[in-house]
């Protein structure tokens, strides 16, 4: 989501402790969870931390991303007790971190965005699937991680249109959505269906994913095109259109134009095994906006 943190209702986000330090918590979901992703959590702080470096004056951030244990504890508890029962012993802000089978439900990874001061317990959550390869998992964790400390989706700027171009009728999906919208509401069109979040997710569309948001960014930033939070150029593209000239950029649903005019592929992410990828100068920028010392 684009690159400003997301606050509640009353303008908060993490609390800061009394020594300034900002700590989020997190636990594993279950056994299942830690099984499948532990290593992919680990490795993708670890992105993080090599960008930003260890907190203190020196790197201008304070942000700790620290699975939670109680000091009596040998052992790392998970969040749940039970199925449904969270373990009262765990800070209810803590960001639950779970893993899920194959399906057609679900997309590679999510994550909820910033911090909500109030709410049940594990609001704040970050999902790998199987339907992540194991090539991908680690990005992806990365980027999902991201969106846990608060940041946007960089191509859903207020002011993308200036920097790429987004063609919505490229992206998987579109004419499915499109005619099952016009069939339930005559009056439904591309426009909307394109422009409408609440719409496009209505009919499954994954051109909600590329819907900007209409809101300026409460700590303004050049436009990163290597943010960790930027889409490529494949993401959500129809092999459909793209088959016959897959070398093609405007066949896909995000591509940029030079000086002369020809047009240019946005950087390929997310296809290389951590430690081969990085967060930009950009993202580490807007941490330490964010997560001041």
């Amino acid at each position: 989501m684009s690159r400003f943190p997301v606050e509640d209702a009353q303008g908060l986000r993490w609390p800061r402790r009394p020594d300034r330090k900002v700590l989020i918590h997190w636990c594993f979901k279950d056994a299942v969870a830690e099984n499948n992703i532990g290593k992919t959590i680990e490795n993708a702080w670890a992105t993080w931390a090599r960008g930003l470096g260890p907190a203190g004056a020196a790197n201008g951030h304070n942000l700790h991303f620290q699975r939670w244990k109680s000091p009596k504890e040998l052992s790392y508890p998970y969040c749940f007790m039970l199925p449904n029962v969270w373990d009262p012993q765990i800070p209810e802000a803590a960001v639950q971190v779970h893993w899920m089978e194959n399906s057609p439900t679900v997309g590679a990874a999510s994550a909820s965005t910033g911090y909500i001061a109030n709410g049940p317990a594990g609001r704040h959550n970050l999902m790998i699937s199987g339907q992540a390869t194991d090539q991908e998992k680690d990005f992806a964790a990365t980027h999902e991680m991201g969106h846990v400390f608060g940041l946007r989706h960089e191509h859903e700027r207020s002011d993308r249109d200036q920097y790429i171009i987004y063609n919505c009728r490229n992206v998987y999906g579109f004419a499915e959505a499109l005619g099952a919208c016009m069939a339930d509401d005559n009056t439904c069109t591309e426009v909307m269906l394109c422009n409408d979040r609440a719409l496009a997710l209505k009919y499954n569309f994954g051109g909600s994913e590329f819907i900007s948001y209409n809101i300026a960014p409460e700590i303004p930033s050049a436009y990163d095109y290597d943010s960790i939070m930027h889409y490529d150029s494949t993401r959500g593209s129809n092999d459909a259109i793209y088959g016959a000239d897959a070398t093609n950029p405007s066949l896909y649903p995000m591509y940029t134009v030079d000086a002369t005019g020809a047009t240019k592929f946005l950087k390929l992410r997310g296809h290389h095994p951590f430690p081969l990828f990085m967060v930009s100068a950009g993202d580490v920028s807007m941490i330490r906006a964010m997560y001041p010392f």
